[in-house]
């Protein structure tokens, strides 16, 4: 009887967490590694990045300058239309110095006209901010993606401001 007595309650205790765990969950729309996304020819000419597993990384010789990075976007057919955009980093500060930060931006371009338009944007600063994966997300965006009338994809800039940062940009995440 003791038992059946324990296995109810856990059953109510599940039931009754069931709505709060659902209400804070996240919905995925898009999400890119770091190294599938293409550098702006600037950073290619210069070597001014490494790539290694799957994260970009100023390179040493890199003291300052910015690399841009674009992320191509993906229709996600089915999905709930994303309203944030987030960003995943390290940043190694036991044996570098952390100065510079990373910054993401989601743009529509018109297909007709041209027109670029800023959908979203997150800005993580790398100073003092030292541990494992670091993530942080912009703030909450309304659109309703057209991909028949826009083309989509994500900037994102990492900008090392001394010759040992230790800032390494992971991946970049879409989300509702």
């Amino acid at each position: 009887m003791r038992k059946i007595i324990i296995a109810i309650g856990a059953l109510i205790a599940v039931t009754a967490l069931s709505p709060a765990t659902t209400a804070l969950a996240v919905n995925h729309y898009w999400s890119m590694n770091a190294s599938g996304c293409t550098p702006d020819n600037t950073p290619i000419q210069s070597n001014l990045y490494n790539v290694s597993s799957g994260a970009v990384q100023p390179a040493a010789s890199n003291p300052s300058t910015a690399i841009d990075l674009n992320c191509p976007t993906k229709h996600n057919s089915g999905a709930t239309n994303p309203t944030q955009l987030c960003i995943s980093a390290y940043n190694d500060g036991t044996v570098y110095t952390l100065s510079g930060n990373y910054v993401g931006t989601f743009y529509r371009k018109n297909r007709s006209t041209g027109t670029l338009t800023s959908t979203g944007t997150v800005d993580m600063d790398a100073d003092g901010n030292s541990g494992l994966d670091q993530f942080a997300c912009g703030s909450t965006f309304s659109h309703t993606l057209d991909w028949n009338t826009y083309f989509y994809y994500v900037k994102v800039t990492v900008t090392p401001n001394v010759s040992t940062s230790g800032m390494s940009f992971r991946g970049i995440v879409l989300q509702s």
